[in-house]
């Protein structure tokens, strides 16, 4: 399996333990956006206490995660009604597109 997809079904798995949030890469409990579930996923930080180094593998999930919910899947995970069952299911589709 490819490295990018793994980061994108452990965003997935990150979103199912603790909670989705949207607006913010990680809310005061912990909750993640799909954005922050994929840097946490990738750096074991999610970006929102300061800037993160991606992985190669991370930029492509990035990437990727961008292509699979155009515009912006940042646009897709802050929708007013989605759902964390939704941006989870959606993180896993990208993975295995």
């Amino acid at each position: 399996t490819e490295p990018w997809r793994v980061i994108l079904h452990k965003a997935a798995d990150l979103i199912e333990q603790r909670g989705h949030c949207k607006g913010a890469l990680e809310d005061r409990h912990g909750a993640l956006c799909m954005g922050g579930a994929v840097n946490v996923a990738d750096t074991g930080r999610s970006g929102a206490s300061g800037a993160i180094k991606r992985s190669e593998p991370g930029i492509e999930a990035i990437k990727r995660l961008h292509a699979f919910c155009p515009p912006f899947f940042t646009m897709y995970n802050n929708a007013p009604n989605r759902t964390a069952a939704e941006a989870v299911a959606k993180l896993r589709e990208c993975a295995e597109s």
